[in-house]
């Protein structure tokens, strides 16, 4: 079975390539990461625009134009280049947002509701092996169980709100306990507990 650590080590040497000019290892480097972008777009997908856009096609749009502009990237390793991607994805959320949203006058300071609407079908145990048992889950290693990771997030679409933001939070914009306490108001010893909760929550969800 593969591994985290073989996912990013294939990815530095696709990268590599593609910094020498290979066109095909730059589409292979962006294909390798289409499953963690698209659970990206849609947990940082206002809920508003979720009628008006698919997160598919920010997705799309954010490849194309990681690939257009490759040539600006300035890193050497497959964090860089990530990092560089995730860029460009929060660019076009925003612009999205903007496009959709703010040209109906609306003002979104004043509503705050959950990043998502995701879910996953796994068991707690399945959920503890495939994702979540590493508290330091990496993008790469999310990317890896692509399968896993859909059927996961077409779960956690289902929870209450307060335990899917906590596990969006958690485990795809990969913020700490007390980072993810932060950004919701809450101890660190609370986020925790709805951490739990959360996971033993998806035993239940069909």
């Amino acid at each position: 079975m593969s591994t985290s650590s073989d996912f990013r080590c294939r990815a530095n040497q696709v990268l590599k390539k593609a910094l020498e000019g290979h066109t095909s290892e730059l589409e292979e480097l962006l294909s390798m990461y289409r499953s963690y972008l698209l659970a990206l777009a849609v947990a940082r997908m206002d809920p508003r625009l979720r009628p008006r856009c698919d997160a598919s096609d920010i997705v799309q749009d954010t490849m194309l134009e990681a690939f257009r502009d490759f040539r600006q990237f300035r890193g050497q390793h497959e964090n860089e280049f990530l990092g560089w991607i995730r860029q460009i994805l929060a660019h076009n959320l925003a612009c999205a947002v903007k496009q959709h949203v703010l040209v109906e006058k609306r003002d979104i300071r004043k509503e705050v509701e959950t990043p998502m609407q995701l879910a996953s079908n796994e068991s707690r145990l399945e959920l503890r092996d495939h994702w979540f048992v590493d508290s330091a889950a990496s993008p790469s290693s999310i990317v890896q169980k692509q399968e896993q990771l859909q059927s996961v997030l077409d779960r956690i679409a289902k929870l209450p709100s307060h335990y899917r933001d906590v596990l969006l939070l958690r485990h795809i914009e990969e913020l700490s306990f007390e980072e993810v306490a932060q950004r919701l108001g809450k101890t660190s010893g609370a986020v925790r507990m709805i951490w739990l909760r959360a996971l033993e929550s998806l035993r239940e969800v069909s």
